[in-house]
């Protein structure tokens, strides 16, 4: 909700306010309907890109048994091998989504 209150209300209000005070005359609609980015949810993307994996996260959980108990604890070769994984996959997402980018809905997703 308040990615919602920033990005559609906050937002444009201070664009909207710093341009007034610059001698700027655009209107509060202008600034909402025609911004490029049409919004910055500035430090609030991590917000919206928790609540889509959060959401997709209990979708395809809540439809499948709940997974048997490890049949053993984790060694250190798993841990090495998750972190290689990560690594690389962030490598791979910074390839086709570098930093500041035009990225969807601003969302940051490197």
């Amino acid at each position: 909700m308040m990615f919602v209150v920033r990005g559609a209300g906050v937002w444009p209000a201070l664009i909207w306010l710093l341009e007034r005070s610059d001698g700027g005359n655009r209107t509060f609609r202008e600034i909402l309907t025609h911004q490029r980015p049409p919004y910055d949810n500035g430090p609030l993307w991590f917000v919206a890109v928790l609540l889509i994996f959060s959401a997709a996260a209990a979708t395809l959980t809540g439809r499948r048994q709940p997974p048997p108990a490890p049949p053993a604890p984790m060694r250190r070769r798993h841990l090495l091998t998750a972190a290689i994984l990560i690594a690389a996959g962030s490598f791979i997402v910074r390839l086709a989504f570098p930093v500041d980018s035009a990225q969807p809905a601003n969302l940051h997703l490197w």
